[in-house]
């Protein structure tokens, strides 16, 4: 389950290397990471209350990830 949680986030990694280093965001949807956004901080809740730790791990890489991904979106629309 560990190597899960970090492997996991892992595969959006990509998509930001693409936004930040081509400046395109074309076909990369705002809406769509702000949902994923949304939902991650309900699944970091629960996983925070009720102490499940590899969930913890990967909802906070999958929040960095949405969040630079929604930036890019910001900065590069």
């Amino acid at each position: 389950m560990r190597v899960a949680a970090v492997l996991h986030p892992v595969s959006a990694v990509p998509q930001v290397v693409t936004i930040y280093s081509t400046h395109d965001v074309t076909g990369t949807s705002m809406l769509t990471w702000l949902f994923f956004m949304a939902v991650g901080v309900v699944f970091l809740s629960y996983s925070v209350a009720h102490r499940i730790r590899p969930l913890m791990v990967t909802q906070t890489l999958w929040f960095v990830n949405d969040f630079l991904i929604v930036g890019g979106i910001l900065l590069y629309r």
